[in-house]
This record gives structure tokens, sequence and C-alpha cells, in this order.
């Protein structure tokens, strides 16, 4: 066997290696002595450059060179993005046009609707209802979910749209529907489904996307009017109805009894085809469902939300209702009304801060229907029930902290709280020309407020909010012409 080699150190150990002291004690290991290098003569100027490779071993011609000078010195950049640019249409006419883009143009894709609350435009950092995406709004029982999803659906209405929700609890309310709403009693601007199993909300919510697809764009014969409607597809909730292979079992046995996850695995699935269903078209999907609160082995709070992890892997926000009162009235005999407080916090923005909250709240009341002129009829009074957007801007911006409210009074922008409280409140702002005298209730602040479209622009430039482009005629070409903008 060849005797190893002792390894010889690099030039630079070898250079920075220093020599013992001649006075070296003896007996024992003793530590070297280490001088600063830069005391040694030469050593502070020895700094190792790094070597560079020049890859480009061509023969060119001045000509040639000419032609590349356009990649060197300060014209690099622009001739990179240029060449960049031509990649990218490139793969488009290879490709299609949608789904090749440059990465500062990912932002112009979102297109929405426009939003009747400011406030719920802070929570997901958006200042429209976006197009395309789907939303995840979860909560406890009796956390006022559907109710929120029928205010989308409202939103949808005012966009000239319509909504389809797939129903799933059985104890759907259409009175409630209708009184958030607001459509007539001749009106279909929602259309609802119930149905009984996974499987069924699953093949009708696709269903119902291809339908409206083949309906939108028409025939040569009978042209539909494009992808110029934005629609809403509810379902509502997706996990308040077992697998038609569970309730087989459960029919089967007479009782329910442990399994496997049959639910989550089809949600898993399905969950990976939908997103390119809605992809180019003017539709919004919104997932109700529940929130579990348990606790992990260290005793720590825990939230869990049945369906199976891709649900959280497709939604774009996700957003928790808690109600904070469960009931608050006003007593007035012309004005009176009841209703609900409720912090919605966003959980999860992939397109902005996440963990922001509001506070707003539910009111409902009844109105006479003009068509039942008889008090004594049972279809004269009708309930009307609205979201207090107004009331939620306000107690927003009173409560605003740190960063965001020194924001807002850097640039002007006054609100003074006299009296706080989810029924009896009062504020005035010097920014709408008011004074302390001139305090009215939050409500009709908040609406001040959002009748002022500059006043509106200084808040949204304060608090973050994204300005995205509204839905405009054909949503494709529409994209297709904001994705060729540079910004």
């Amino acid at each position: 066997m060849s005797e190893r080699k002792p390894r010889k150190a690099p030039a630079d150990e070898e250079y920075f290696n220093l020599e013992e002291p001649a006075d070296k004690p003896s007996g024992g290991s003793q530590p070297k002595a280490r001088t600063d290098p830069a005391e040694k003569p030469g050593l502070a100027d020895a700094t190792p450059v790094r070597p560079t490779v020049n890859l480009d071993q061509r023969q060119l011609t001045r000509k040639q060179q000419e032609v590349l000078a356009a990649w060197r010195g300060e014209n690099a950049g622009r001739t990179l993005d240029a060449y960049m640019r031509a990649q990218v249409e490139a793969a488009r006419a290879k490709f299609g046009h949608s789904s090749v883009m440059a990465a500062n143009e990912a932002s112009n894709l979102i297109v929405g609707i426009p939003c009747p609350s400011l406030a719920f435009e802070y929570l997901i950092a958006q200042d429209c209802m976006p197009l395309g995406l789907i939303f995840h709004q979860v909560g406890l029982p009796g956390s006022l979910k559907s109710a929120t999803a029928y205010e989308y659906m409202r939103w949808f209405r005012a966009a000239g749209g319509g909504s389809h929700l797939l129903e799933n609890e059985t104890k759907f309310s259409p009175d409630l529907l209708q009184s958030i709403v607001g459509f007539a009693d001749d009106e279909v601007s929602v259309i609802v489904d119930r149905t009984s199993s996974l499987e069924e909300w699953q093949t009708r919510l696709q269903y119902w996307i291809e339908t409206q697809k083949r309906n939108l764009i028409g025939t040569k014969e009978q042209p539909g009017p494009g992808r110029t409607i934005p629609l809403l597809f509810v379902v509502d909730a997706i996990t308040s109805k077992a697998s038609f292979e569970t309730q087989e079992k459960v029919r089967d046995q007479g009782y329910a009894s442990r399994g496997f996850a049959v639910e989550a695995l089809s949600l898993t699935t399905f969950m990976k085809c939908l997103p390119q269903h809605i992809d180019g078209w003017p539709f919004t999907i919104v997932f109700v469902n529940h929130v579990k609160p348990s606790r992990d082995d260290m005793g720590r709070e825990t939230r869990n939300i049945p369906g199976g992890k891709q649900v959280c892997f497709q939604e774009s926000f996700e957003i928790e209702n808690q109600v904070v009162k469960s009931r608050i009235s006003c007593a007035d005999p012309e004005n009176g009304w009841e209703g609900v407080v409720v912090r919605m916090r966003c959980y999860k923005n992939s397109f902005g801060p996440t963990h922001r909250s509001i506070e707003t709240r539910m009111l409902w009341w009844e109105v006479a229907d003009e068509r039942y002129p008889d008090p004594a009829d049972p279809r004269h009074w009708r309930q009307k029930t609205v979201w207090d957007w107004d009331w939620a801007l306000v107690k927003l911006l009173v409560g605003l902290q740190g960063r965001e409210k020194q924001r807002l009074e850097s640039l002007g922008f006054h609100i003074k709280a006299l009296k706080t409280s989810d029924v009896e409140n009062r504020a005035w702002s010097a920014t709408l020309g008011q004074k302390e005298k001139d305090a009215m209730p939050w409500s009709e602040l908040g609406r001040l407020i959002q009748q002022d479209a500059k006043i509106c622009d200084m808040l949204r430039s304060a608090l973050g909010i994204k300005r995205r482009p509204l839905m405009a005629g054909d949503y494709l070409e529409q994209l297709q012409k904001l994705s060729e903008r540079l910004p």
C-alpha cells in the first residue's frame, strides 16, 4: 500500500500561515499566536480578485462588434428588455396570448367590478371585487357567511351581472337572500340550485360554468353578448354534504362509522381542475366553509378548515367572519332596526397584505310593500337587510394606528369621533368642511366620504389599496390589451 502524501495547503492558506514565535516555551502544546495580516508587508494590498471567464471566443468582424455594442454599457438594460419582450411575443404566437406574459404585466390581469365599500377595499387591499379568482368565506356557525355571500351577489347585480347559488345546507332562506340582493319578484338575477351530495354540487358547478360560457359566446346564427357579463358562483357550503359513497355506506349500515377521508380526497382532485375552467372569463367563485377551532399538543388555539389543503392552495382570498355582538337594536319608532356586529379578517391575500380586519354591521328592518297596501295583508311588510359599509368605514378610520394613521395625517385627512358605540355614535371631519358642531352618526358621515371621489383616492393611497381596472366591454379582450401595456 502506498504511503498517503500530506495534503498541500492552498495558496491562500500558505499566504496567511503565520510563523511560530522564536521564544516558544518548552513543554506542552501552546496555541500559536496570530498576527494581523495587515501587519505583514504587502498583505493589506493583497485582496484576492475573483477571476472571470470570457465564454465568447468568437472572432468578430467590426460590423458584428458594432451590432453587439448595444449589449454593453448604459444601453444594456434596454437591449435586454427588448430581447425578453421579443421572446414573450414569440411564445404568445406559439402557445396562446393569455398564457404568456412579462412579470411586470401580471398585475394588469386583475380586473374587477365596482366595490361599494371602501372598508372592504381596505380588507382585501383592492379597489374592486376581482374577477377570475376564488374567494373562501369561512367562519363559525351563525357568523353570517351566507349573508356575506348574498352581499357579493348584490354587487354583481349592480354591475349588470348575475349569480348562481349552489345551496348544500338545506336551510336556505329565500327571504334573507332577496332582502339583501334586492331583486324584484319578476327578476331573475340569481339562480338557486339545491344539491344533495358532494359529487352533485361539483357536477352542477361545472355544468353552470360551461353552460354560461357557451351561452355568452353563442352561435353564428344567435351570437351571445360575449364575455361582457360578470357572473358569481357561490357554493354554500362546500363540506355540508357528504359524498355519495359515504351516504350509501351509512344507508347500508344504518349508522355512521369511521372511514377514510373520501370528501377531502374528492375536493383535492376537483380543486386542481377548477381554476382552469374560469381562466379568461369574468367569473368569480365563492366557497363558503366552516372553521373548526381546536387546540394543538401545546394547548395553543388553532383553526382547522375542513375539505383538505387544496382548497386553501387555490383560493386567492380567505375571509373569516366572527360575530362581535350578536344583537344590537335601535328602538326609534320610525327608523328602528335590529342588527349584528361582525368582524371580518383576511387570513389570506395573494395580492396584498394579509391579516387586515374590519368591523361592520348587518342591519334589518321591515318596509311596506306598495303593491299590497293593506297592512292586514301578510305580504304588506317585507324585510330589508343591509350591510352598513358606511358605518364600517368610519369605524375603520377612527381606529387606525401607527403608520396608516400617520399617512392619513400627512395627507391632511382629518376625522374625529365624539361618541363611539355600535348603536349611538357621532363623528365629524374637517376634510369635509365640517366643524365639531356638525358631528353626525357614523353611517351618515361614511356615506359623505364614500361619495367624494377625491377623498376616496386619498384614502386608498394612504391605506395601501391597489388600483385595478374595472371591467369594461369584453373581459378577455380587456385582459389582452392590459397585458400589452408596460407600467
